[in-house]
């Protein structure tokens, strides 16, 4: 048994369901926090032999519930942290046995992510690097830079080629390493840049949008801390025509994350209405 976020990414869920676990999820707070009492009543009532928590858009989101993770691992479940979007924020991470991380989120790197346990030594280590998949992305890089950059080629095709791309990594069968070109990337990635980049874009936007009443920041302010991945907003109007005026002015604002399809029967009133009205502003140090 698997005791996951409600919010949460649809990539996340896939793999305990596809390893055979019966997959469970407990509640997140508007602002993105982990309550710690309903938090151990579903710990209590669902009995999980592995527990992954991750914060969210660089946010120490799992201060409520750091100080009990010792404590679930000593009644013997197994707790994952995905640090993926905390990974550069300056904050203490909770006492996991495994820390997962994607670092495909923060740069431009075809591929990349890494896996690290606090207690034993994995058994198998990946050798084989995904060649189709770093060239696919590459192309699709090249691509969008011509579009951006050079005004060649057009907007839909790049954003498929990346579609495509990104189908390889769904119908992975296997592990791989990360490819030479991501570990060149991310080996020369300026993090002391990326930080305070972020940082300064963030703190520009929170800015520029304090007078307006048709969106809402999820977080009202910046801990130093912290570095955020992107700069999350509750839209109050229209969401999907939100989205098209942004675009149209070259800002693209994903919705982090769509609903699953995994969870959507399982999950309360707030944190449905988190996945309906969350966007996300790219903050990007680019």
């Amino acid at each position: 048994i698997a005791l996951l976020p409600q919010f949460t990414c649809h990539t996340v869920i896939e793999p305990f369901i596809k390893a055979g676990y019966k997959v469970f999820y407990y509640s997140i707070d508007k602002d993105l926090h982990c309550d710690k009492e309903s938090f151990l009543k579903d710990i209590e009532k669902y009995q999980p032999s592995v527990v992954l928590v991750h914060g969210y858009f660089g946010f120490n989101t799992l201060l409520p519930i750091k100080d009990i993770i010792t404590d679930i691992r000593e009644s013997g479940i197994i707790v994952i942290e995905d640090i993926t979007q905390t990974m550069y924020s300056k904050i203490e991470h909770t006492e996991a046995d495994y820390y997962i991380a994607s670092f495909r989120k923060w740069a431009a790197l075809p591929d990349g992510g890494f896996a690290a346990s606090t207690n034993k030594r994995f058994s198998y280590k990946p050798d084989k690097i995904d060649e189709k998949l770093q060239e696919a992305k590459l192309e699709a890089f090249h691509a969008k830079y011509l579009y951006i950059c050079k005004d060649s080629g057009n907007k839909e095709e790049f954003l498929n080629m990346l579609k495509d791309a990104e189908q390889i990594i769904g119908e992975q069968k296997e592990i791989f390493t990360m490819g030479n070109v991501s570990k060149m990337i991310q080996g020369n990635l300026e993090i002391d840049i990326l930080r305070y980049r972020r940082r300064e874009n963030f703190q520009y936007l929170f800015e520029g949008v304090a007078d307006t009443s048709l969106i809402e920041p999820v977080f009202k302010d910046l801990p130093e801390d912290v570095v955020p991945l992107y700069f999350p907003i509750y839209v109050k109007c229209d969401r999907r025509a939100l989205q098209s005026f942004l675009a149209e002015n070259n800002i693209y604002a994903p919705v982090i994350w769509p609903k699953p399809i995994q969870c959507k029967d399982n999950i309360t009133e707030s944190v449905d209405w988190i996945y309906d009205h969350i966007l996300s502003i790219p903050c990007d140090q680019r």
